[in-house]
């Protein structure tokens, strides 16, 4: 795993940073927001934002640059608040170089989400998808987590 959280230590390191002390508020925002499953690989250079709500799936690979963003604050310019969205990653996923989650979104199990995708929806499982925004290329049988 690349992330590495102890409660006990109070300290988030990532590989090639800095371990980072976290206070009470964050410990608690981490546990409450983030859910990560068996054997994740996250990218030192992934940006995930879990204040909406984020879970990562067993087996799943997040590759360099990829953003997953669980807020929205476009509606700040129409005098309203951000709103908060979950993202589901299921099992198995692999997310391609530079690609982008949106909020609201939930991926199914065994799914490739190709390099510079903008996922706006939500993917079923076993999908190959890819494009702005991305679409299905294909659907294919593997093996269930």
């Amino acid at each position: 795993m690349s992330i590495n959280f102890d409660t006990d230590k109070r300290v988030l390191e990532w590989p090639n940073r800095p371990s980072r002390w976290l206070d009470d508020e964050q410990i608690f925002t981490l546990q409450q927001h983030l859910k990560l499953g068996r054997w994740p690989y996250i990218h030192a250079n992934a940006q995930l934002d879990y204040s909406g709500g984020l879970e990562i799936g067993d087996l799943c690979v997040i590759t360099s640059q990829v953003i997953i963003l669980t807020h929205d604050a476009s509606a700040m310019v129409f005098g309203q608040l951000p709103v908060k969205a979950p993202v589901k990653l299921g099992h198995n996923v692999f997310i391609g170089v530079r690609s982008v989650i949106l909020p609201r979104v939930t991926i199914g199990n065994n799914v490739i989400i190709g390099a510079m995708s903008v996922v706006t929806e939500d993917i079923p499982n076993n999908s190959v998808v890819a494009g702005n925004p991305a679409q299905m290329i294909k659907a294919h049988t593997s093996p269930t987590v």
